[in-house]
């Protein structure tokens, strides 16, 4: 498993964390892009590649349903399904926090509908500390390994 987003409960707020390495394809961090583009969020592309715990889970909802809801596009927070891929996403850095009890500045853009929060169900389930500890996937980590067990061959 590629833990390139968790999402998890600390001190009451959500947090939500990117691993920040541009995957074609599959992650989409905060900031430049090698295409020479620049992202104003980040997005993760597959169930399988995000973590979540049942509190993150719990808050998650809890902000998109008692946020701002607009007719924009875009939203602060959103999960959706492209091509029967499960695509997760929202506005700021690869690390954020989001307090329920101040939601000033956070939006629920539903122009292109509604995020579905019954897709956090297919995320994977762990419990929040564990989350909180994870490592993010490296890529280059992940390479050295390999060629490691080439030598060792």
């Amino acid at each position: 498993m590629k833990v390139l987003t968790k999402i998890f409960e600390d001190k009451g707020m959500l947090c939500l964390g990117n691993c920040g390495v541009y995957i074609e394809g599959v992650n989409i961090p905060f900031g430049e892009n090698p295409h020479g583009g620049f992202n104003i969020g980040t997005h993760t592309v597959g169930a399988e590649n995000v973590v979540i715990s049942p509190e993150g889970k719990a808050l998650f909802r809890q902000i998109v349903n008692k946020a701002q809801h607009t007719g924009d596009d875009i939203s602060c927070l959103d999960i959706y399904q492209y091509d029967n891929i499960v695509r997760l996403g929202w506005l700021g850095g690869d690390m954020i926090m989001i307090d329920p009890n101040d939601l000033e500045g956070v939006f629920i853009g539903c122009g292109e509908g509604y995020p579905k929060l019954y897709l956090l169900d297919s995320l994977v389930e762990m419990d929040n500390d564990t989350v909180k500890k994870l490592k993010f996937y490296n890529e280059k980590e992940q390479e050295k390994q390999e060629e490691q067990k080439i030598d060792q061959i």
